[in-house]
Parts: structure tokens; sequence; C-alpha cells
């Protein structure tokens, strides 16, 4: 992992072939949009829900919102327990319904306020502009390690209450945790023994943070952060709130911050990268990051995402008696024990649910897209993310005259399934 703070980057077209790496990027674009939406096409016209021994594909927007509506029929924790529990310890989004989700889901809920979004406004766009003064003499960026990342990396510091030991070592727990929590889904050994080292690194200094975080606030009562982090040491004061040790405080703020980083930094990346293919929707998008206009930009963002999401698949286990399709002519009642992959990519370009779904339109009910999936397990920062992308892209746009380094400088090039880089130049 380079240090994000120190690093020089070579300059466009230089060291290509130290700097893309090649099979991760061919990988990317193999499970990526390309193949992903003509398969797709064919399966919502021909078999909705199909099965293929005990995995299920379901492919239309109406029976993926449904089957995440009904989640004790359509649980999680058979998917993600066993490694949250090995990279974290329990946390809400590995946890089926019980009094353990639901009081620590209310301690989250609790502590993650939407009243938050001005002050999340302002971290983010102090650290983008920051981040675009680091560069605005040199004519070009390395839009993931000088930005994408760096930015959610702040916000995780200031909003969220935990800065890390330093950059490099915070990025890379956050990068490896999340690969195995959530993306490693053959299992790879190594995966999982990256995100292992990286827990046990980070459960220590999580829990000494806590502990001098806690000294701070007896010392201090009247001059303490209003953090995540500080508001879930106050709950632990509160009456009632025995269940509330240091332990579980350190498992609930892990979890958050572990999904803070390379989600957001994906998006912005996918945002960008589509944009660029699209001048007319790139000078609109554009035209309204000038104006401040971030309703107007958040539909373009949001709808740009839509061609790449950051998470086209979302895994389910399926419980015994568990129909999909309910509302549809072809319902099926599952057996029990099946792993149910919900495209919501596939779920995305569903005509039925985005009318003319191959055009970019900024029209479309915001209500639809699934970019924070929906129900019980939606994303515990999607107010967060719902301000801090498009502010991230919004930076990128208003630098004059951005376009695309040449070659594969100006192409994303990727981390296992994560954006690594990505090259514009721009006017100086």
């Amino acid at each position: 992992m380079r240090n994000i703070e120190s690093r020089t980057a070579p300059a466009p077209g230089t060291c290509v072939s130290r700097w893309i790496p090649r099979k991760a990027t061919l990988v990317a674009w193999v499970t990526g949009p390309i193949l992903l939406r003509p398969l797709n096409a064919l399966l919502r016209r021909l078999a909705p829900t199909v099965t293929f021994g005990r995995r299920v594909i379901v492919s239309c927007h109406a029976d993926v919102v449904d089957a995440l509506a009904r989640d004790t029929e359509f649980t999680i924790s058979e998917i993600n327990a066993e490694r949250t529990n090995r990279d974290n310890g329990p946390f809400v989004l590995s946890m089926d319904r019980s009094l353990q989700h639901d009081r620590e889901k209310a301690l989250l809920n609790s502590v993650m306020k939407r009243e938050d979004i001005d002050r999340i406004r302002d971290i983010v766009t102090a650290q983008v502009q920051e981040c675009l003064d680091r560069v605005t003499t040199r004519g070009w960026i390395d839009t993931v390690n000088d930005l994408t990342r760096r930015v959610p990396l702040r916000v995780v510091g200031e909003y969220f209450g935990v800065p890390g030991p330093d950059d490099t070592v915070m990025l890379r727990w956050m990068r490896t945790l999340f690969h195995d929590l959530f993306l490693n889904l053959t299992n790879d050994k190594g995966v999982a023994q990256k995100a292992v080292t990286s827990f046990e690194e980070m459960r220590p200094y999580l829990l000494g943070w806590i502990t001098r975080r806690k000294a701070e606030i007896t010392s201090n009562p009247h001059q303490t952060n209003d953090d995540v982090l500080t508001r879930m040491l106050l709950c632990q004061r509160q009456p009632g709130m025995e269940w509330l040790d240091d332990d579980c405080i350190r498992r609930n703020i892990s979890g958050l911050i572990v999904g803070a980083v390379d989600t957001t930094s994906t998006a912005a990346a996918k945002v960008i990268d589509q944009l660029l293919r699209r001048p007319k929707e790139l000078y609109e998008a554009r035209q309204a990051a000038h104006a401040g206009d971030e309703a107007t930009l958040g539909r373009y963002v949001w709808e740009a995402l839509r061609f790449n999401p950051h998470n086209p698949i979302i895994i389910r286990y399926g419980q015994p008696g568990a129909v999909l399709g309910q509302g549809g002519s072809c319902p099926q009642r599952l057996s029990g024990g099946e792993t149910v992959y919900l495209g919501t990519l596939s779920a995305m370009f569903d005509p039925a649910a985005f009318p003319d779904p191959g055009s970019f339109r900024t029209d479309r009910d915001p209500k639809r897209y699934l970019h924070f999936s929906a129900g019980l397990h939606a994303c515990q920062g999607r107010y967060v993310s719902g301000i801090q992308i498009p502010l991230i892209v919004a930076g990128i746009l208003r630098l004059a005259d951005v376009h695309r380094a040449p070659g594969w400088d100006g192409r994303i090039a990727y981390d296992g399934p994560f954006p690594d880089r990505m090259i514009l130049e721009f006017s100086v």
C-alpha cells in the first residue's frame, strides 16, 4: 500500500507496466457490465428466476426488491456471519432479526443522524478542495489516490472519530477487511489471511483509542468532539446500556468505517468514468457542479452509477419455503439452503422499473435505484455517501478541461475488485 500522504505517482505516460495491474483490470472487465448487462437482459426475458444447482439468480427489479424486503425468508447470517465474526466480530450487516441486531441497529441510528448532513458536507467540501490544491499546478490527478480514497478517509477521522495510526496503515486495514467481508465470494485464503492480519492489528488499536477517548471525555466533559465514536461512548454511560461495553463499541465503529472508504472510492471513480464516456452528459454535469447545484448533479451521479454500480449483486440465503417472484406468473418456492444472487445491476436495467434502460436519463425515480441496497440491511452510511460521492465527483468536474490521460493511464486500473488508479489531465 502506498502512503497517499507522501507518494509521488509517475507522470502520465510513464511506468505503465508497473502501475497497471492488467490481470485485475481484466477480471473487473469480465465481471463488469459489458458482459453482465446482455446476460441479464437475456435472463429477464427468458428466465427471470433461474436455478443452477443450489444457486438461484434473480434478475427483475420487482423480484429483487421483494426478496430484500422479506428478510426472514432471505437471510444474511449464513452468507456473511462467519467472515464477519472472524474479521470484526458480530455486526448488524451480518445479523438477521434478533434482540442483538435490533438494539445495535438502534444504537447506530442514534449516533448517525440525518441532521449531520451539513457537517458532512463541510468536511467533504474542505477535503476535496485541499486535495485539488495539492495537484492544481501539475495539470494531472490520480483520481483514486489523490482524491476518491483520501476524502472518505478524512471523513472516517473527523465524522466517525477514528483517524487511524497513519494513512498507509488505515487504508490497508480498510481495503483488506472490506475485500474479505463483502467481496471474497470464492473464499480465497490469501484474501482471508490479509484480512485476519489487519483485524489483529486494528482491534488493539481501536480498543486503545476508545480508552484514550473515554479518558478525554472524563477530563473535559464540556469540550468533547461531537463525532460518532464519542456519541457511542456517551451512550455507554446511560442507564440500561450495560451491554454496550468497549468491545461492542469497537465492533460497531469498526463495522461502520470498514465500509466507508473503498465503497465510496469505487462508486465515485465509476461515476467519473461513466460521465467521461458521455460528452453531452459530462458537459451538463459540469454545469451543475460549477453552479453548486447538488440536486441536479446528484441525478447525474446516480444515473451514471447505474451503468456500472459498485454492488452489481447482493447475496442472500434462501430459507425453506421462501418464494421468489411471488408477484409474477411463475413464482418459485425454494426447498431451503439455496444461495440467492439478487442482481441489482440487472434490476436497474429492467424496463419495467427503468423505462428505456439503455438511455442515460436524469428524470428517473430516485427511489428505484439500488445503489445502497434496500430493506433491513440497506447501507447504514447511505446518507453520508449520498452527500459525499456527488461532492467528490463535483471536485473533478470543476477542473478546467478535465479529460482522460492517453492510453491505459486514463482508464481505471484495478487492485482486485477495487479501482486503484485513473489519471485525468486538466488545464492549469
